[in-house]
């Protein structure tokens, strides 16, 4: 079966075509805060180049956040509306949940948990923690503190107080990089993506399938932690 899956809460407009749960393709356009207008033409591109009609897509993975309002609003409308006129089932991803997964073959090898991050601006992350584990040869990943939006000081006493080696990755903890060095706790690696992409969708995306647990259309529940920034800015004028 043939699944697009869309990610747009971050700065970036991240987009692949997946085959059950392997990459077909993919893309992602960083920075410049376009995602209202490069997010449908950037579909297109990559049918295109893969040589796939849309009317193909079987399923729809879309990233939920948290992540910045604006791009997670076009990314769910955009996914809403396809799913809608393709009549196909929304799979719900978490962006935290999409992080851990990328740093899973590394969290298995060194015995570690993952703590998943976002620069949420404002002096705030947006942070999660996840146990790595292994079923049948795929990886496990479970949930152990939820997604919250915390300062840097907030996320690194949820590190303390946990006490477990970790792994952080994520464009949050690469922003107060400086500052986490000195928390012996975490495992610094290179490599890792700092925000949640398309291509790690895929899998999860044909896992949800999988277990049954696609939403409809518009059924779609976005992971809002806060309000969104022009809420905030109209409050403190």
């Amino acid at each position: 079966m043939l699944s697009l899956c869309i990610s747009t809460s971050t700065d970036a407009v991240s987009v692949a075509l997946g085959e059950d749960d392997s990459v077909a393709a993919s893309f992602t356009l960083r920075g410049g805060k376009r995602h209202a207008e490069a997010l449908v033409p950037t579909i297109e591109q990559l049918l295109d180049a893969a040589g796939r009609e849309i009317e193909e897509v079987g399923l729809i993975g879309i990233d939920v956040g948290p992540g910045l309002f604006t791009g997670m609003r076009v990314g769910i409308a955009t996914a809403s509306a396809l799913g809608q006129a393709l009549e196909v089932d929304l799979a719900e991803l978490c962006s935290l949940d999409v992080l851990a997964h990328a740093a899973s073959a590394v969290a298995e090898r060194e015995e570690v948990v993952v703590w998943s991050t976002l620069d949420a601006r404002r002096g705030e992350i947006f942070y999660a923690c996840h146990r790595i584990g292994d079923r049948a040869g795929q990886p496990v990943i479970e949930r152990v503190v939820a997604p919250v939006v915390g300062t840097p000081d907030d996320f690194a006493e949820a590190i303390a107080s946990r006490g477990q080696r970790c792994i952080c990755i994520g464009s949050g903890a690469l922003r107060y990089e400086e500052a986490l060095r000195d928390i012996a706790l975490i495992e610094w690696f290179d490599g890792l993506p700092d925000i949640p992409e398309a291509a790690t969708m895929v899998a999860m995306a044909h896992l949800a399938a999988v277990r049954d647990e696609l939403v409809p259309y518009g059924r779609v529940t976005p992971v809002y932690l806060r309000a969104p920034d022009a809420e905030i800015n109209w409050e403190t004028r």
